[in-house]
């Protein structure tokens, strides 16, 4: 038990996340808390408490599981065992995998139903809580393996058959090889990705990404298995960390952080919404190909401030009624000279600009989601569905009806 404490504490002010231990029943026995959390969260943190004493019965040691709670939250937990026992659970958390927007937080709040008091402590946990990208969150998952095999390794038994012991080591031995081999491969791939994208290399990357390969690794390492029973959950969680590292190496390769923002969020939704472990292997390919598009074709490298602030007003507001005037109040020039000063640097209208981003998000939902058409021209801004169907026809070449269900064929 001496042992258990000094983990948390280690693993709580090393990284500090509040840490705690679950006995076997459920029970807090020891516990390492960095901030107190108002009532509304820790409501919740007690269900998450139960759910994660799920990971007790998992059959193996040193598996440790990540999981994601209703509001984004995430814990990274590890089965404890004492001579072949489990003794309980070890969790840290709650954390986040990516910065909590505005937006997110909102949406949120409409789906919980939560009244203003519950909205701003919400809002106020959110914003307080540590942010982990994959790669740490990978980190701290295996830090508990490593303490832990550390900690009780007087009471791990090592068992031997009295038979074939030379050959039974050296398959072990083969697999610790093909495991770390897989590993350092997985990495490098990796970096070839991320450097892609940051250098908008559209071209160079096709190659490096492989659909097989990715499931094959996911398998190897028991990633679909982290939340137990739930591998589309477990994948929907992977392939929504994939989307905040595209995200940052397209901002780190001069792509402005609202265009990223703006891209996550799509991401994000379009994730949430796949139905099958293939569909979100898929759409894996699709995101690393328009980062690295978008860093490639930086759609605002070079224009005037003006121009730029103008691209960042449309992507953050595309969605309600834009009005030109209002755009020009906030840059404190005149409507007229700002629409002069957009069409000459980019050789179109502010309209223009509007109608793709709309038809831009038009096109992704009708392909993720069961949505009517009437309701999707009124959740991306147009009053008017006639009219929402004529630009879409004019940009695309098809009407969104047909385009959805070309989009069916292509995926069956």
């Amino acid at each position: 038990m001496k042992d258990i404490q000094k983990i948390c504490e280690i693993v709580g002010a090393t990284s500090k996340i509040d840490t705690i231990f679950l006995n076997s029943k459920g029970e807090i026995e020891c516990e390492w808390s960095s901030h107190s959390l108002p009532s509304l969260i820790l409501k919740y943190k007690k269900h998450d408490l139960t759910q994660l004493q799920r990971y007790c019965e998992l059959p193996k040691r040193g598996f440790y599981g990540i999981y994601v709670n209703d509001f984004k939250m995430t814990y990274v937990s590890l089965p404890v065992f004492a001579n072949e026992l489990r003794v309980g659970v070890i969790a840290v958390g709650p954390l986040l995998s990516e910065i909590p927007s505005e937006r997110m937080i909102r949406d949120l709040a409409t789906e919980k139903k939560l009244d203003k008091h519950d909205y701003r402590q919400i809002k106020e946990v959110l914003g307080t809580l540590k942010v982990k990208d994959e790669k740490e969150i990978y980190i701290l998952g295996e830090l508990l393996v490593s303490l832990f095999k550390v900690a009780l390794s007087v009471n791990i038994p090592v068992i031997v058959e009295e038979s074939g012991t030379e050959n039974h080591d050296m398959e072990v031995e083969q697999e610790k090889i093909d495991k770390a081999l897989l590993i350092e491969e997985g990495h490098k791939n990796r970096e070839r990705l991320l450097n892609g994208i940051k250098n908008g290399l559209v071209d160079d990357i096709g190659g490096v990404f492989e659909e097989k390969n990715l499931l094959e690794t996911l398998k190897a390492f028991g990633i679909l298995n982290r939340i137990p029973n739930h591998p589309l959950r477990s994948m929907k969680n992977i392939t929504l960390s994939h989307n905040s590292l595209y995200g940052r190496a397209a901002e780190e390769g001069g792509l402005n952080a609202v265009y990223v923002h703006h891209m996550t969020e799509k991401y994000a939704l379009i994730i949430e919404s796949l139905e099958s472990i293939e569909k979100l292997v898929k759409i894996n390919r699709e995101m690393i190909n328009e980062y690295s598009k978008a860093v490639k074709n930086n759609v605002v490298k070079g224009y005037s401030p003006t121009v730029k602030k103008t691209f960042e007003y449309v992507l953050l507001n595309y969605e309600s009624q834009i009005k030109i005037k209002d755009i020009a109040e906030k840059l404190h020039i005149s409507e007229a000279h700002l629409m002069r000063q957009f069409k000459k640097e980019t050789g179109y209208t502010i309209t223009y600009l509007v109608n793709q981003k709309r038809i831009e998000k038009a096109k992704h939902v009708l392909k993720y989601s069961g949505e009517s058409v009437l309701d999707v021209a009124y959740s991306i801004g147009y009053r008017d569905p006639s009219y929402f169907a004529r630009v879409f026809k004019k940009l695309v070449g098809v009407s969104p009806k047909n385009y959805r269900q070309k989009q069916t064929l292509l995926s069956d």
